[in-house]
């Protein structure tokens, strides 16, 4: 197995968003995780979606055998590309030794077991009129660390979107109403089925 793991950070070394990004990084295990090359990211280059899946691909050539991706919050578009590339993908919130072996225990183990843990975030099921879907409960059962801000806040700032259909134990209370339109049904197994849409002229507030 290709231990090495590609991270998404800016030039300070600080973690962000993959479209917040100004490099990615990768590190390799020996006695420790360290940074062994970097490969510069176009800003400029993420603004459209054909853009940035020429950059995925780019990095995706670029990474050979790695296909480990961390970093804090990869979401639409770049997040589907990677996928489809075969690429693991992890939210990880800093780069140390305990968290990159996390990371690889993680996809060790699912290999093993041949199985597919459930997305950290939300993925594109319709290209064209910019639908996405997400089982927050079923990811939240896979990794119970995992909150809902962390798989969703980086979504709902960097990916344009016309709906989410979220399944969940209960929808967010931090997804502001004056924002979005919500509408619920619940399931037979007690879950809530959520469809949210961007009300017309809102603008995600950042807090």
């Amino acid at each position: 197995m290709n231990n090495k793991i590609a991270v998404y950070m800016q030039e300070n070394g600080q973690l962000d968003s993959f479209l917040s990004s100004d490099k990615i990084v990768v590190y390799a295990l020996s006695d420790s995780w360290c940074p062994v090359a970097a490969y510069p990211l176009d800003r400029e280059r993420l603004n459209r979606p054909q853009n940035i899946r020429r950059q995925v691909k780019e990095i995706v050539d670029w990474l050979g055998g790695c296909r480990m991706i961390a970093g804090r919050s990869l979401g639409g578009v770049a997040y589907n590309e990677f996928n489809k590339n075969g690429c693991h993908i992890f939210d990880i919130e800093a780069v140390t030794d305990e968290v990159l072996n996390a990371v690889l225990s993680d996809v060790e183990e699912s290999r093993r077991e041949g199985t597919i843990k459930t997305p950290t975030i939300p993925v594109c099921v319709d290209t064209v009129n910019g639908i996405y879907e997400y089982d927050l409960d079923a990811a939240q059962r896979d990794n119970p660390a995992l909150s809902s801000k962390s798989a969703l806040r980086g979504f709902f700032s960097d990916t344009p979107f016309s709906a989410l259909r979220l399944r969940c134990r209960h929808v967010p209370p931090w997804i502001d109403n004056a924002l979005y339109d919500i509408v619920c049904d619940s399931t037979s197994s007690g879950l809530i089925d959520a469809v949210i849409r961007k009300k017309k002229g809102g603008v995600l507030d950042g807090r």
